[in-house]
């Protein structure tokens, strides 16, 4: 027991040792400990983060700071220069305190990652795709890419660390339910972080990619892709969320000669909005798993049962993801109500509109839009918006009946009204297609 000890204070002894020469080389340059000068990037390029750690602190510890960080004593106490007085009143003057913001600016690039409290590495057993270092934003730093477990729970986590921003994204990847992230399933391919999740005992999975976009200095979805079993055969979908464009492939093997193969591929075009691991999560995956539904599997049979059932809850929920992450270009000019319309199509009553003689809800709004007219900016005129399902042409619409009223020597001389419609075609598997704007008024 005794020659463990005396074993570990030497080990001690000896990294520390280590430790101290491996940032003395920047420490001795009094030239660039100076407050006489601003440091510059290019003479601080090189430095570790240790050595950055203690570059920084010198200039507090030349004044007489004693720290609480007891390895930061411990280092200045072997300086003769050091003189710790713990009363001392400490003023930093423009130039201490421009290079104290250089030096934790390029700290904080080359901090180390340490994983957020209540989460630890996966089991060392596990592939080194579970934990990575590259270089993904360029500023020749690696980056940092760890599959974590929450300790308290089932949850797995993929965290990003990436230095050009000092953030780190948190993707939850598996939350112990139907689909797990498997070993070797977090990976790069030229730079680019693919992930999926696999449905376990099955071929279906969803995989994503990551990449790096450096004009917004972000980690942005570039792709989707999805497979499932389809009776009698198998579906797949890929998805470019930079061009917008989807492919939905469908291998089916007839009843009647099942070592057949007939295989069919249909195209759309769906535009989505930036995406950054913050939205990541259930309703995003729902929202990709919707595009291409209408060449997909049928999901909503017309009966079930014996029973008839409509496509109305599934298009209000499919419409109020494409408001959260879509790009609804039709709008055109209309676009200056589209904060009102996604407030409204994200809104919906369904029970309400379900229990409805004409299947329609309708919600008030006041539209206040950006008038140049003195004589109408006072538009305190009751707006509605309506969502109508018309069965017999299997269509909906969303009607917008936007008055404004006209003021003369503050009183009400004239109301203006016009109706706004942007109507959808239903088509298969309860997808829906923009048709056309009409209005009235």
């Amino acid at each position: 027991m005794k020659k463990t000890i005396i074993l570990y204070f030497i080990l001690s002894f000896l990294i520390a040792c280590k430790n101290e020469d491996k940032v003395n080389t920047i420490l001795d340059n009094t030239n660039l400990v100076s407050s006489e000068k601003v440091f510059t990037i290019e003479e601080l390029e090189g430095k570790t983060y240790e050595q950055l750690h203690i570059l920084r602190n010198e200039i507090f510890a030349r004044k007489g700071y004693v720290f609480k960080d007891e390895t930061l004593n411990a280092y200045f106490e072997k300086k003769e220069w050091y003189k710790p007085d713990k009363d001392v009143e400490i003023v930093l003057d423009t130039i201490e305190k421009t290079n104290i913001e250089l030096i934790k600016s390029i700290e904080e690039k080359l901090k180390p990652f340490e994983l957020p409290y209540g989460y630890e590495k996966t089991t060392s057993n596990l592939p080194k795709q579970y934990n990575l270092s590259v270089d993904l934003d360029g500023d020749n730093i690696k980056d940092v890419i760890q599959v974590a477990s929450n300790t308290s729970s089932y949850e797995k986590v993929l965290f990003i660390y990436l230095t050009a921003n000092s953030k780190t994204y948190k993707i939850v990847l598996d939350e112990g339910g139907e689909y797990e992230i498997p070993p070797n399933e977090v990976k790069l391919e030229n730079n680019i972080i693919v992930f999926s999740f696999y449905l376990g005992g099955s071929t279906s999975y969803r995989e994503f990619k990551l990449k790096f976009n450096s004009k917004i200095k972000e980690l942005q979805l570039t792709a989707y892709a999805s497979a499932d079993r389809a009776y009698p055969g198998h579906i797949s979908k890929k998805y470019d969320l930079i061009s917008g464009t989807y492919e939905v492939t469908k291998e089916i093997n007839p009843i009647y000669d099942p070592s057949k193969i007939i295989k069919t591929k249909n195209k759309g075009t769906q535009q989505t909005k930036l995406i950054t691991p913050n939205l990541i999560n259930d309703k995003l995956y729902s929202y990709l798993e919707n595009i291409g539904d209408e060449f997909g599997e049928d999901k909503y049979p017309d009966y079930n049962y014996g029973e008839f059932r409509d496509c109305r809850e599934a298009i209000i929920e499919k419409i109020a993801l494409e408001f959260e992450y879509g790009i609804p270009n039709y709008l055109g000019g209309y676009s200056i109500f589209k904060k009102e319309l996604k407030d409204f199509v994200q809104n919906i009553n369904i029970d309400e509109l379900m229990k409805s003689q004409d299947d329609t809800y309708s919600k008030t709004y006041k539209l206040h839009r950006n008038w140049d007219l003195d004589y109408i900016k006072n538009d305190d005129c009751e707006d509605e918006f309506f969502l109508i399902f018309d069965v017999d042409t299997n269509t909906f619409r969303i009607q917008i009946n936007n008055c404004s009223l006209v003021y003369e020597d503050g009183e009400v001389i004239h109301a203006s009204e016009q109706s706004i419609m942007f109507e959808y075609v239903i088509e298969a598997n309860c997808s829906y297609k923009f048709e056309r704007i009409n209005g009235a008024g």
